[in-house]
């Protein structure tokens, strides 16, 4: 049977059409995966814990502050690394005392890199701001980020973790974990379960 050519060249349009959904439905979209947000978010977080150790400890209003500035860091120095550098130092400048950012600058590579020239004081054994810095920073870095409300209260149980053990370190990491659990979220707190030996200490399996 002999179909009419407006016929042909409608079925002809429809084939192609069809080609045209499908070919759209299995094009990927290209979105940030949350792999590439964990590791920005763990960049930021090493660059937050090594200022920290730097200058001897921030507070809260400070560290939350630092941390933003990272991130914007992190996210915007594949493109344009000495302006986001110019970016991250003109924010930090008056966040810091004159002090501590002079001790910024004198280990500024350090810092954002952790290479470089390392402060005396990293040399050494750590201090118990070093250390529960440390462990605050596995914790976030394993646990893919933390808010800032969370990133405080886990820092500050840290401290006291840190400061106890040496005493009692059953009843230190008890009272660590009895106070970390309703700070994180179920899901949060059983990765940390899964790997505590690690967040604690640094040793045993790094991530999951």
């Amino acid at each position: 049977m002999k179909f009419p050519p407006f016929i042909k060249q409608l079925a002809l349009t429809a084939s192609l059409a069809q080609i045209g959904v499908t070919s759209a439905l299995v094009v990927p979209v290209l979105l940030p995966t949350t792999a590439v947000a964990q590791n920005q978010a763990s960049q930021a977080a090493s660059i937050s814990n090594r200022l920290e150790q730097l200058v001897g400890g921030l507070f809260n209003g400070q560290r939350d502050a630092v941390r933003q500035y990272a991130e914007t860091l992190v996210r915007d120095r594949g493109q344009n690394r000495q302006a986001a550098i110019q970016q991250f130092e003109n924010a930090l400048k008056p966040t810091l005392s004159p002090i501590q950012f002079e001790q910024y600058m004198a280990y500024r590579e350090y810092v954002m890199t952790g290479k470089g020239a390392r402060p005396a004081a990293t040399k050494g054994p750590r201090t118990q701001a070093e250390a529960a810095g440390a462990i605050a920073t596995r914790i976030e870095k394993g646990l893919g980020g933390l808010f800032n409300g969370q990133r405080d209260a886990v820092r500050q149980y840290a401290e006291t973790l840190v400061r106890d053990r040496e005493q009692n370190q059953e009843a230190a990491i008890q009272q660590f974990e009895n106070a970390l659990k309703p700070v994180l979220s179920p899901i949060q707190f059983e990765k940390y379960q899964a790997n505590r030996d690690f967040y604690l200490t640094g040793r045993g399996q790094k991530g999951k």
